[in-house]
């Protein structure tokens, strides 16, 4: 589009590229009009990597080596696997282990392809993510200013009655039809705008020229900034500034950059139970102006910190919140002058937390170990490269810190696409030229 490099390359060796971009540009739409999409799309855009792979006579199968990151990965996975022997229903770890051991394969798979692709090819794939974000957040940015215009007119127009669109509580109607929907629920579309942001933003910079390349980088991010300011999501908004913080300090020093995000990372992983005692002790869920979302996550968060110590060193199994967190609802009691009752809930809205609950000391270790790997992995690109995927690794960390159940089809599928596209603007970056591709 804005590049001049595929201009000297035949059609016929740039067909996969643009194939396999324009899959990921309707993946990553269709995501975020619609997250559940994901548990269909991840496999289709993968599947595409496939199918181009055996088309393709020029791959080194030693790129196929699984480093680190993938072997950290696939220790987490067997040990959730073998989480079914305690656990009280079997069938929940081993369906979301299965689920985390194919996700992790594809992504694998996809990014080995990557790694081998020509500059040409790479450039179609960096323009289908951007392409894809740019048009999905304008949707999600249209949707807040006109109340979802859109969404009520499409779920009008097939014939949706009362009771059929779930949560029910987010949709009101009148006389059979729909006339309202609840903010909240576009709460789930705005994680991805801010995981898929920083890759998307590394792949324009690397496959366009200059300066259409700073133009479009410098209007995705505040397109997204603005529909993740306007949302009711405090965790992307959050998760946003942190992105932005890293991104500033490693455009500074990588190597503190990098001391700061490990740093964070470990707190996370090994800290998160004295931290959700103190906010408790601390009264924090007593003051209103935090929200009753918040001080509702707060109690959550304190009760289920304590239930971790019944099971400290194994969990209670992979997936079990979402059996025991029921049950456990049926006593639940308000407690003093809080204004929720102490529980679990399904999920502890809080991937670490639900790490420690249900894989116990073990799944947190092994859990810090990925991202150490990972950071270890962004350590080794090309420094002009390397602060994209730290504000990515950042801004996936902290909205994981306080939102959805780490087994979600839906999450799992974002962070594998928000992988792959990190994967492709990582190549973009490497394969361009540096006059061209910097930021600043």
């Amino acid at each position: 589009m804005f590049s001049n490099e595929t201009g000297g390359v035949d059609l016929g060796q740039r067909c996969r590229g643009i194939a396999l971009g324009t899959l990921l540009m309707v993946a990553v739409v269709a995501a975020l009009i619609s997250p559940r999409t994901l548990a269909v799309t991840f496999w289709i855009v993968a599947l595409g990597f496939l199918v181009s792979a055996f088309l393709r006579r020029d791959i080194y199968m030693q790129q196929f080596r699984p480093g680190p990151v993938t072997a950290t990965l696939a220790l987490f996975v067997s040990y959730v696997f073998l989480s079914a022997t305690w656990a009280d229903v079997p069938a929940m770890p081993l369906e979301k282990a299965a689920l985390a051991a194919g996700t992790v394969a594809a992504v694998w798979m996809m990014c080995s392809l990557i790694r081998q692709e020509t500059r040409a090819n790479i450039i179609h794939m960096g323009e289908g993510v951007f392409l894809g974000v740019v048009i999905g957040t304008l949707f999600l940015l249209e949707e807040h200013l006109s109340e979802q215009a859109i969404k009520i007119a499409v779920f009008n127009s097939l014939g949706f009655q009362p009771g059929q669109l779930k949560p029910v509580e987010y949709f009101y109607w009148d006389k059979g039809a729909l006339i309202e929907i609840e903010p909240n629920d576009l709460v789930r579309n705005l994680t991805g705008v801010g995981v898929y942001l920083w890759p998307a933003i590394a792949a324009v910079l690397g496959v366009w020229r200059r300066p259409m390349n700073f133009y479009a980088a410098v209007a995705l991010f505040v397109i997204a900034a603005a529909a993740i300011t306007l949302s009711n999501h405090a965790a992307s908004q959050l998760a946003l500034i942190a992105g932005v913080i890293v991104f500033a300090i490693a455009s500074r020093s990588l190597l503190w950059a990098r001391r700061c995000v490990a740093a964070g990372w470990l707190i996370a992983c090994f800290a998160v139970i004295p931290l959700a005692l103190g906010a408790y002790k601390a009264n924090l869920q007593q003051i209103d102006a935090l929200g009753s979302s918040v001080q509702a996550r707060l109690i959550i968060w304190k009760y289920t910190a304590e239930k971790t110590f019944e099971n400290p060193w194994f969990g209670v199994g992979a997936n079990m919140t979402r059996v025991i967190g029921p049950e456990l609802e049926k006593t639940a009691v308000i407690v003093g002058n809080d204004r929720w009752p102490h529980r679990l809930s399904i999920h502890a809205h809080n991937m670490y937390l639900q790490t420690w609950f249900e894989l116990g000391a073990v799944g947190a270790v092994l859990l810090a170990a990925i991202g150490l790997a990972i950071l270890s992995a962004i350590a080794r690109l090309e420094r002009r490269v390397q602060r994209y995927a730290l504000a990515t690794f950042s801004l996936t960390a902290a909205v994981l810190t306080s939102s959805y159940g780490m087994w979600q089809v839906w999450l799992i599928g974002t962070l594998g696409v928000a992988a792959v596209a990190m994967c492709i603007g990582v190549r973009a970056l490497e394969t361009s030229s540096p006059a061209s591709a910097d930021l600043t």
